[in-house]
């Protein structure tokens, strides 16, 4: 019998919280992204938002890695 309530299932949201503030951090320091794009403008404009602010940018990414962690959640628990 499988456990449904593993730790991972259950941290993700933050899980992703943590990569993002990570990523977040390492774009506001360095200004690059971590992309697999080899040409074309990034997917969304983040450069604008670390223009503004860069802790904007920061939150910009935590906020879309506790998304991604809480559709990662929702997922594993409609698996059959």
């Amino acid at each position: 019998m499988v456990d449904r309530h593993r730790w991972d299932g259950r941290w993700s949201p933050w899980i992703g919280a943590l990569f993002g503030l990570f990523g977040g951090i390492y774009t506001a320091l360095t200004g690059d992204y971590l992309t697999w794009r080899v040409y074309g403008d990034p997917v969304l404009p983040m450069d604008a938002l670390f223009d503004i602010h860069p802790l904007l940018g920061i939150a910009v990414f935590i906020l879309i890695g506790f998304a991604a962690g809480w559709i990662i959640r929702l997922l594993d628990r409609l698996k059959p």
